[in-house]
């Protein structure tokens, strides 16, 4: 089963590989944060 967290991590992971997108999966990252956890 898959975790908000782990998902998370995932698309931390691949920001880290590649830069250039660092921006853009800031922006998702912190849309994740701001919503309540349910």
């Amino acid at each position: 089963m898959t975790s908000r967290m782990g998902f998370v991590g995932y698309v931390w992971a691949m920001a880290v590989l590649d830069s250039a997108n660092a921006e853009a999966v800031a922006k998702v990252m912190a849309s994740f944060m701001m919503e309540p956890l349910v």
